[in-house]
């Protein structure tokens, strides 16, 4: 009995039983199994984050743009709906619209009459006319007639649609592109851009497709 709790003892403090080795191995497989999905998710909500702070980027641009041709900043053309045509041209931006400068009145004269405009201790003449130039300053600056036109800029540059899986090397070629004169349920490009969504088919978390954000 002695010998064997003797072989027991050596055996135990040599390394692991076999039987220690397959709960481990069990436990590691576990945790791998609990692990990667939860990666997978933390990795898709921060995709599913970035395409809504994308697509409110990019319609904020599109709104201050119009707004700008609202404005009479930006020019319109004859029929057109105030959206821009392109997204780079977010990024490229567009001149203002010039405006004539400020045009100063006509350089006039001042006649004033006054009996006080003799001479000290001379009698009085009667009325004496004045004349002064009042209104000769230039209409405007030097500087400011030789200023480079105002421009507008609305985006430092277009963002990418995340779930995007292609190779497009341009990031406006990742949204589809919704035309103003196109339906909401079926976006089709155009003259102008009205809208972006999402390419993807994928569903997300909250069951909701992304192409309908």
């Amino acid at each position: 009995m002695k010998a064997t709790r003797k072989r027991i003892r050596r055996v135990s403090a040599g390394g692991f039983t076999l039987i220690e080795l397959l709960v481990t191995l069990a436990l590691v497989g576990l945790v791998a199994l609990v692990a990667v999905p939860l990666t997978e998710i933390s990795s898709l909500r921060q995709k599913e984050f970035d395409l809504r702070l994308n697509l409110r980027t990019i319609r904020a641009a599109l709104d201050a743009y119009k707004a700008g041709v609202d404005a009479g900043e930006i020019a319109r053309d004859t029929g057109a709906s105030g959206y821009p045509p392109t997204l780079e041209l977010l990024v490229n931006g567009v001149d203002a619209v010039a405006k004539p400068a400020p045009v100063a009145p006509n350089a006039g004269t001042l006649v004033r009459t006054s009996p006080q405009w003799d001479m000290p201790g001379s009698p009085s003449t009667g009325m004496l006319a004045r004349t002064s130039q009042l209104w000769d300053a230039p209409a405007t600056p030097a500087s400011a007639a030789s200023a480079p036109a105002k421009r507008y800029y609305f985006l430092r540059k277009v963002p990418r649609d995340p779930f995007f899986e292609g190779n497009a090397a341009d990031a406006s070629q990742t949204w589809v592109l919704r035309s103003y004169a196109s339906r909401p349920d079926s976006p089709q490009p155009g003259a102008d851009v009205f809208d972006v969504t999402s390419k993807s088919n994928r569903t997300a978390l909250d069951g909701t497709p992304y192409s309908s954000w």
